[in-house]
């Protein structure tokens, strides 16, 4: 199977593993691009190939010598200015219960395997909260002093409140060399936010203070919807309180009544310290159809919105996907857009990334395209980039993507970006992907070359 210019030849990668996603990307020192999904790490040269030097064709497994029927989940990478490579996600010794999970952090030497200098030779910790509960990475950051912050979703008691969905969100320290910092709440460990808050992302400020994003669960007239929520912890893991009410941030959106809910899902803070989140809003196109849109939010470091950004400080937009062919979902037509990544530019500009809804197959199936978006520091859009500013484009041309998971943006120093995931196309399960951009938004023809063998 030759590569598509681009798109990085899909049969590749289903011979590396196939049923998983890519989690998370980031780009080393030398081009090469590391990759973490369902249990393994993989290592692909720049131009999208599998780098055969690692592990077995690229691929590496990440249970190092666990036995028992459980599963290991990893969530974020971190490619570390000495070569090493931090991995957190999370572990269960049973495959069978899925409601019992520790937190996973490892550090791992430049060809794959376990720092011996890492949690006193372990090269890994496993910690959570007490109790059966359940625990998933969304955010990795590594502090100025070289401590170790991971945010997380759990359902480990917080205040003595119960929900029917009872997700909040789990801080854990580490210290340089991998114990749990003790000083960080209890066994270095802060459970908070809201009862049944779903965190997504989590990014540190120049002052030390952690912020969140996250999906807040909450009902009307007996229904369920969600909210686009922001957090901020200080330094210590309490609340701060000079953030919206109790360190917890609300934003709305204008929304008909039939559909409330938005979606936060990534969160990062310019060099002048203020904030910006990305997700999906309700959005009315000028037929009056009904849409979910990108939603990007930029707020001053006191938590107001910022008025000098898309007028209001919110942008919502539907993308609407090249060749769209719209069909009827009841007495609707519709669509949907979701952002799942951001990056901040040094110019001020914005790029955004995520997926656009493109139509229903006859049977049923909904087809999905990769969506990307640059915005001018003011909000609008830069029209220098792909067509007036935005891309769409399927993973693999000429095939309907049933189902998608293109949450993963990296952007190089020359300007290069990589989007990367899962996408169902056959039906039976995920197949990894990634697809390479130029900085002006145009497919990047070096990147998908074919693979001799595949």
């Amino acid at each position: 199977t030759n590569g598509l210019s681009g798109h990085a030849d899909r049969t590749t990668y289903e011979k590396l593993q196939f049923g998983v996603k890519f989690n998370d990307l980031a780009f080393l020192a030398d081009g090469k691009i590391l990759a973490v999904g369902l249990g393994y790490l993989y290592r692909f040269n720049a131009d999208g190939t599998a780098d055969t030097s690692f592990g077995k064709d690229g691929m590496l497994p990440t249970f190092f010598g666990l036995s028992g029927p459980g599963y290991v989940d990893v969530a974020n990478i971190t490619s570390l200015e000495n070569g090493k490579i931090l991995v957190t996600g999370n572990i269960s010794a049973d495959i069978t219960n899925s409601n019992d999970t520790s937190l996973l952090v490892m550090r791992l030497n430049a060809d794959g395997s376990l720092d011996p200098t890492f949690n006193n030779g372990a090269g890994r910790v496993f910690n959570n909260p007490p109790g059966n509960t359940y625990e998933a990475v969304v955010g990795t950051a590594i502090l100025r002093d070289g401590r170790i912050l991971v945010a997380a979703t759990s359902s480990a008691e917080f205040n003595n409140v119960t929900t029917d969905d009872p997700q909040h969100i789990a801080l854990a320290r580490y210290l340089p060399d991998g114990t749990p910092d003790a000083s960080f709440g209890t066994n270095g460990i802060v459970i908070g936010g809201n009862s049944e808050a779903h965190p997504t992302d989590m990014v540190v400020q120049a002052d030390g203070k952690i912020l969140v994003v996250a999906n807040d669960l909450y009902h009307d007239n007996g229904s369920t919807y969600f909210k686009f929520m922001l957090f901020r912890f200080n330094s210590d893991g309490t609340p701060d309180t000079s953030f919206g009410v109790g360190g917890a941030l609300a934003t709305d959106f204008a929304s008909p009544t039939y559909l409330k809910s938005s979606y936060g899902m990534k969160i990062a803070v310019q060099a002048d310290g203020k904030i910006v989140a990305v997700g999906s809003a309700p959005v009315q196109t000028s037929d009056l159809r009904l849409n979910s849109g990108f939603a990007v939010v930029r707020y001053n470091q006191d938590g107001s919105l910022d008025k000098t950004f898309s007028g209001d400080g919110k942008f919502s937009e539907f993308i609407a996907p090249n060749n769209a062919t719209w069909r009827p979902q009841g007495d609707d037509l519709w669509g949907s857009n979701t952002a799942h990544d951001l990056h901040l530019n040094d110019d001020g500009s914005i790029v955004v990334a995520g997926t656009t809804v493109w139509g229903r197959t006859d049977n049923g199936d909904i087809d999905m395209q990769l969506a990307m978006i640059r915005l001018r520091a003011d909000g609008s859009f830069d029209t220098t980039f792909g067509t007036n500013g935005y891309v769409t484009t399927a993973p693999v041309p000429g095939e309907a993507v049933r189902w998608d998971g293109f949450e993963n943006l990296i952007v190089g120093p020359d300007g290069r970006m990589v989007i990367g995931g899962g996408m169902d196309v056959t039906g039976s399960g995920w197949t990894p992907f990634m697809t390479g951009f130029n900085p002006d938004g145009s497919l990047d023809a070096t990147f998908g070359t074919a693979v001799a063998g595949a």
